[in-house]
């Protein structure tokens, strides 16, 4: 059955009609990712108009951070937090900033990750050390105040 949806999906990527195709790339995107095939699914995705998606833009933006393709992430980092805000979301948006050497958004987006429950269970130090910070230039003191 996969086989016939991915059928279908790619005929209906082709279509002219933007809306139908880009449910089509969302939908073939989707099987690939549950396939675990990310780099396929985020080949899918850049196929079509991410900024007219929903649940693509979601795993563009996941797919995006995988690739290390992050000036792409950033794009959408706001938009994907009020979709979805959680500790997870803050947290991946301040690492693609800090990897762009951003470093007014990235401290801004681990202060928002630090203003949920999750924060509580991450030791702070260590997650600061991570060469992703260490190297952008953000102190880990002014995070933990």
């Amino acid at each position: 059955e996969i086989d016939l949806a991915k059928k279908i999906y790619s005929r209906l990527s082709r279509e002219k009609d933007a809306y139908i195709r880009n449910l089509a790339l969302e939908g073939l995107a989707q099987i690939f990712d549950h396939q675990g095939k990310p780099k396929e699914a985020y080949r899918v995705l850049l196929k079509g108009d991410i900024t007219r998606m929903h649940q693509g833009k979601h795993l563009f933006w996941k797919l995006a951070y995988s690739e290390q393709e992050f000036e792409k992430m950033v794009v959408y980092a706001t938009e994907i937090y009020r979709m979805h805000p959680t500790f997870e979301t803050a947290l991946m948006n301040a690492k693609a900033c800090a990897h762009m050497k951003d470093i007014p958004f990235a401290f801004g987006w681990l202060n928002t990750a630090r203003q949920f429950d999750e924060a509580n269970n991450i030791h702070w130090e260590d997650l600061m050390s991570d060469p992703i910070f260490s190297s952008s230039g953000i102190c880990a003191s002014k995070i933990l105040i």
